[in-house]
């Protein structure tokens, strides 16, 4: 993020004109939730439910092909920009509006924040597989 500062004086946060990844990142998380949103009467901002978790009960729902959502999720997480993600994950996010399925938008604020740094998506994808494909570790597996 520029920050504009003037020795012996204060910072004075991002340069006029300038959006951080921070607020880019917010504005994506927004809109999600937005579309994610419309027309649903329950809350779809769940506390504690990951985007892996809940792609997972969209698995497990019956309403679409393993195979065919498989896919679609494989393709989110392996997109190769935060551009390319949010694409997909907005029409990942229509299905999941379809069935009343939520997830975390303040964890999906974390992870889009990760994604959009080359280095810390690797994280963000193994999160997202591992509970999208229900891994659970075991004590002999952390030894």
């Amino acid at each position: 993020m520029a920050v504009l500062c003037v020795p012996h004086e204060r910072c004075l946060g991002p340069a006029p004109g300038l959006i951080s990844a921070e607020q880019k990142a917010e504005h994506a998380a927004l809109a999600l939730y937005g579309l994610h949103q419309q027309s649903q009467k329950n809350p779809m901002h769940k506390p504690g439910v990951s985007v892996g978790a809940a792609l997972r009960t969209l698995r497990g729902s019956g309403e679409y092909s393993e195979a065919a959502l498989d896919r679609r999720v494989n393709a989110a997480a392996t997109a190769t920009s935060t551009a390319a993600l949010l694409k997909r994950l907005r029409g990942l996010v229509t299905q999941l509006r379809g069935e009343g399925i939520g997830w975390d938008y303040d964890l999906l604020l974390r992870d889009l924040v990760a994604f959009d740094h080359p280095a810390r998506r690797s994280s963000v994808r193994r999160g997202w597989g591992a509970a999208y494909y229900g891994w659970r570790g075991t004590p002999a597996d952390a030894a």
